[in-house]
């Protein structure tokens, strides 16, 4: 019989290493062998010097899995059709027919594994994995996963995905009501990734089930819980390219691409310490100088300059065309009323020449 454990099933003496003038002694590791036979033999009074014959000898020879691996596509069709493919363990186990013929991967609770390829309807090659793996619930259930490899589709209509499908889905939608619904069964962990390239029209997913949509200029990631599926990741999509001329600042336009300004605007204006100075006011729209006090306003405000009736971001009066110590003019007129001792605010811009450190900036908008 074979002994009980493989240590002393495999034992060595130890053996004297000499190297030069040193001696060592190494005892050889049984783990580090490969039993090719076992030879069992009986003792027999004229079997030679050692006085045995052998009996029985067991061949235990261990082959080394070949490079490549080549595989074949696996259906329960004809060669060549894959109406049929096989996708899951159970296709697995009910590939020979039924009865003593059906295997029992799918009900095994141990952590046997199955690997091999099949192809979709599509014909294009993919590769499996059946193993064990906790449920939502914490049940151990026996999945089988796509490997690989990745799929991917540009497609603008709607589409209904299959564990061996698309995974990968760049989509412009040219009208809405374009959905995404997954079909068939899945194992838990699986993922569906959308890109929407359109700024007008949103992607409905899983559309009877959790009815997740992707936006407009927008990335997504579903995963499937084994029951449900969930939105793992959702991010817009921004382009890199730059805007406008050279040294402005770039801004997103809110729609996934880059504008930029050449001036950024105070939104709180400069004090000018010039006043109206008209009883009645002026209407919107007036033409003509504006009569103003207080101080020489052509120490205060020059041609050119952008002035407002309030100090806030609203309530522009106009670009001043002309100005005297007494009066303003705006181009085409005023763009608001004015009452009588309004003060006037002068757009504030904000140059940078340079390195500039901004710790905090308030009430500051683009142009």
């Amino acid at each position: 019989g074979f002994p009980v454990t493989p240590e002393s099933f495999l034992s060595d003496p130890s053996i004297l290493s000499v190297s030069g003038d040193t001696h060592g002694v190494i005892s050889l590791n049984s783990k580090q062998s490969t039993v090719l036979a076992v030879v069992k033999c009986v003792h027999n009074a004229s079997g030679g010097d050692l006085k045995l014959e052998v009996d029985t000898v067991y061949d235990m020879r261990t082959f080394i899995r070949h490079s490549p691996i080549y595989m074949a596509p696996m259906t329960k069709d004809t060669i060549g059709t894959f109406t049929n493919r096989i996708t899951s363990a159970a296709d697995l186990d009910g590939m020979h027919g039924g009865g003593d013929e059906t295997g029992a991967l799918t009900n095994s609770d141990n952590p046997l594994g199955a690997l091999w390829m099949s192809n979709n309807t599509d014909s294009e090659s993919i590769l499996y994995f059946s193993a064990v793996q906790d449920n939502t619930s914490g049940t151990r259930e026996r999945n089988t996963w796509r490997l690989g490899p990745d799929n991917l589709k540009v497609v603008n209509t709607t589409q209904t995905p299959k564990v061996d499908g698309a995974n990968y889905l760049i989509m412009t939608p040219a009208a809405s009501g374009v959905e995404v619904n997954p079909s068939g069964s899945f194992p838990k962990s699986h993922t569906i990734t959308i890109l929407n390239l359109s700024s007008s029209h949103t992607i409905a997913f899983d559309a009877s089930g959790v009815n997740l949509s992707v936006g407009t200029n927008e990335s997504a990631i579903f995963a499937y819980d084994g029951a449900i599926w969930r939105r793992a990741f959702v991010s817009g999509n921004v382009s890199g390219a730059a805007s406008g001329a050279v040294g402005r600042v770039q801004l997103s336009n809110g729609s996934g691409d880059h504008t930029s300004d050449a001036d950024l605007i105070f939104a709180q204006g400069e004090v000018t310490g010039v006043l109206v100075n008209n009883g009645s006011g002026y209407s919107s729209g007036h033409t003509g100088a504006v009569v103003v006090d207080t101080v020489d306003a052509t120490t205060k405000i020059s041609v050119g300059d952008v002035l407002r009736r309030t100090n806030n971001a609203g309530a522009v009066i106009g670009t001043v065309t002309a100005v005297t110590s007494t009066s303003v003019t705006f181009a085409a007129g005023t763009l608001t009323a004015l009452s009588n001792n309004d003060p006037l605010y002068r757009e504030g811009r904000l140059t940078i020449d340079g390195v500039t450190d901004v710790a905090e900036v308030q009430g500051l908008y683009v142009k």
